[in-house]
């Protein structure tokens, strides 16, 4: 596993949408930790890959409430969906 991970954070500069922030143990400190979208328990949600963290958004979350650059209005489609 590497050490670069993804987390959700809502972003003051996007109007308080949430986007994919990439990260190491050392970037913590330059965010807001209850900034970061948590899980039940209260951890902050991590992800290995940016594109999971993708996914998670756009199949948990508000379309609106997702910084336009990480909508996908297909998210939930495979391939599969698309041919007869």
């Amino acid at each position: 596993m590497s050490d670069i991970y993804y987390k959700i954070y809502k972003s003051e500069r996007k109007n308080w949408q949430l986007v994919v922030v990439c990260m190491q143990w050392f970037d913590e400190y330059d965010y807001h930790q209850d900034r970061f979208m948590k899980d039940e328990d209260g951890e902050a949600l991590k992800f290995d890959y940016e594109n999971q963290a993708i996914k998670w958004l756009n199949d948990n979350i508000k379309l609106e409430m997702i910084a336009p650059e990480y909508r996908r209005s297909c998210a939930s489609h495979n391939d599969k969906d698309y041919f007869k």
